[in-house]
């Protein structure tokens, strides 16, 4: 595949497809991503849960144990509207954590999320021998992920019960995953295609 395709005819993942584009963190973008996680709507169902800390110590735990982190951003005009990151490689057993976060709106995977995490899948894939990518979320973000759910992206895995405090109760925490065979089903599908790029023939609601 040549062009705006996920991969190119040398098998190297691509970083965009025309709607959506990933680029690397940079420190340009660290007084965006600080406003942006500690306002209201992301503040305790993301990273920080709530916390403020430091300019020094919020450097130094958004990039403790990362393998990479990608802005996503609309083709058109830059605007960032998420983030993605990879973490806690574990290359010796094939697999490594992922997490994600729409920080703009109302924070759910609409179609331009979810094609940078189309991307952001083959990117890990095609870049590492993976055999396992694990997303673990808080119980009251499952709606926000509900859409990769559906669409076959992510598979329950486990479930630690009263994991979590937020609201005035104890939530259970939810351990999803995608594992390389089936992304390699999903990144074939009519929506996968979507998603990545390799097709326009398919709208995905």
């Amino acid at each position: 595949m040549t062009g705006n395709g996920a991969v190119e005819s040398t098998g190297t993942p691509v970083l965009g497809n025309g709607r959506v584009r990933l680029r690397a963190l940079g420190v340009d973008d660290l007084d965006w991503l600080r406003a942006a996680e500690t306002d209201e709507l992301p503040a305790f169902r993301w990273r920080l849960r709530g916390g403020h800390p430091s300019p020094h110590d919020f450097i130094d735990q958004l990039w403790n144990g990362l393998l990479v982190m990608f802005v996503v951003e609309k083709a058109g005009d830059a605007t960032p509207i998420g983030l993605l990151s990879a973490y806690q490689a574990d290359q010796r057993n094939g697999h490594c954590r992922v997490a994600g976060a729409r920080l703009t709106l109302d924070g759910s995977m609409d179609n331009s999320f979810l094609a940078g995490l189309a991307l952001f899948f083959d990117y890990l894939f095609g870049g590492w021998p993976f055999r396992k990518l694990y997303l673990e979320t808080p119980e009251f973000n499952l709606p926000r992920f509900a859409s990769a759910v559906d669409r076959g992206f992510l598979v329950a895995e486990a479930r630690p019960t009263a994991f979590v405090f937020l609201a005035d109760r104890y939530w259970d925490v939810l351990f999803r995953s995608v594992t390389r065979e089936s992304w390699a089903s999903t990144r074939t599908s009519a929506p996968g295609r979507y998603l990545l790029g390799t097709t326009e023939n398919t709208r995905v609601g």
